[in-house]
C-alpha cells in the first residue's frame, strides 16, 4: 500500500541552454521525491516505472508530453534509491520479470515492512541541439509483490 507520495508534482529549477555539454549531458539542476510504502510480511516488492507518455520507452529518459512548449532537445530522467544510473522504463505491469523492473526489497521470509523510496530527477540532453522552453513529462510506477 502507497501511504505517502502517491500523486505527486515534480518541479525542477529552471536551466539555461548553455547548462547542457552535449548528449547525455545534464546540468547539476534537479529535484527529489519520495514514496512511502508498507508492504505485508512475505513479500517480495518490485517496482516498473512507465512513460505515461510513451508507454512503449524502455530507454533511460521520459519523452516530453504533449504540454511542452517549445522545448526540444532535452528529457528528463530519474534515479531512485540513490543509484548513480537512471531508472530504465518498461510496460506498465506487474508482471514478475517484467522489462526494466527492479527490486525494492523484501522477501518470503520478510516481516512487514514500511519502505522509504527517494527519488531524484533532473533534466538531461537527448539530442544534439537543444531549443528553449517548459518541459513536461509523466510517469507511472507500478508495484509487483512476488
Amino acid at each position: 500500500m502507497v501511504t505517502a507520495g502517491q500523486n505527486q508534482v515534480v518541479t525542477l529549477p529552471t536551466v539555461s541552454v548553455g547548462n547542457f555539454h552535449g548528449v547525455g549531458s545534464s546540468p547539476s539542476a534537479a529535484n527529489s521525491f519520495n514514496m512511502q510504502l508498507s508492504c505485508p510480511a512475505g513479500i517480495a516488492l518490485y517496482a516498473t516505472m512507465t512513460d505515461a507518455t510513451t508507454p512503449g520507452n524502455t530507454g533511460n529518459y521520459l519523452t516530453l508530453s504533449p504540454a511542452t512548449t517549445s522545448a526540444a532537445g532535452v528529457g528528463v530522467q530519474i534515479y531512485a534509491n540513490g543509484s548513480t544510473s537512471p531508472v530504465s522504463f518498461g510496460p506498465d505491469s506487474s508482471y514478475p520479470g517484467n522489462t526494466n523492473q527492479w527490486y525494492v526489497g523484501g522477501s518470503a521470509s520478510s516481516p512487514s515492512t514500511a519502505y522509504n523510496i527517494p527519488f531524484t530527477v533532473r533534466y538531461v540532453q537527448t539530442a544534439a541541439t537543444t531549443t528553449a522552453g517548459s518541459v513536461e513529462a509523466l510517469a507511472t510506477i507500478t508495484f509487483s509483490y512476488q
